[in-house]
């Protein structure tokens, strides 16, 4: 929450390594997926690089792609 409101939404840094840190937490108690369910959070991720991970899931992805697949559509590369 830190991330999302006092620094993102307040227009600063995001503490990218904060994040992997609360990530690789979960992981270690025996998460094999962690979701990003804030946009903020999948905007930072974006930025730094990190959606490639195969632990972090972005919501926003997942969405968009339910969305298209939803409208009968098919989805491109």
């Amino acid at each position: 929450m830190r991330i999302i409101y006092d620094q993102v939404k307040a227009g600063r840094p995001a503490d990218v390594a904060g994040l992997l840190d609360v990530v690789a937490g979960l992981v270690a108690r025996g998460a094999d997926r962690v979701v990003l369910g804030c946009t903020e959070l999948s905007v930072v991720a974006d930025e730094a690089g990190l959606l490639e991970r195969p632990e972090l899931v972005d919501s926003l992805d997942v969405l968009a792609r339910c969305t298209v697949l939803r409208a009968g559509h098919t989805l491109r590369d």
